[in-house]
């Protein structure tokens, strides 16, 4: 659940940003469009509904410790990785 958390909440935040990054990027190398940051409903209503299925959790006070520390972990693996992503030019 942490990694779900971080790597669709920051899809449906930040990742729309970096959908538009990936985009300049890979027209710059002449390769086609991703539509992985394109979604068929607003991000908004995605959003709530990740937000309601987290509230929904029955989690001890260990298991959620437990989430966030695995989500930390998640989210610097995710800085880690955009960070070596080329500069655009």
């Amino acid at each position: 659940m942490a990694h779900v958390y971080v790597r669709y909440g920051g899809d449906l935040s930040g990742g729309q940003q970096l959908g538009e990054q990936a985009r300049l990027i890979l027209a710059a190398a002449g390769l086609p469009n991703l539509s992985f940051w394109v979604f068929d409903r607003p991000t908004a209503a995605l959003k709530q509904g990740l937000h309601d299925g987290f509230e929904q959790l029955q989690l001890s006070a260990q298991q959620e410790e437990e989430l966030l520390a695995e989500a930390e972990s998640a989210f610097h693996a995710t800085q880690r990785l955009l960070a070596e992503l080329p500069p655009l030019r």
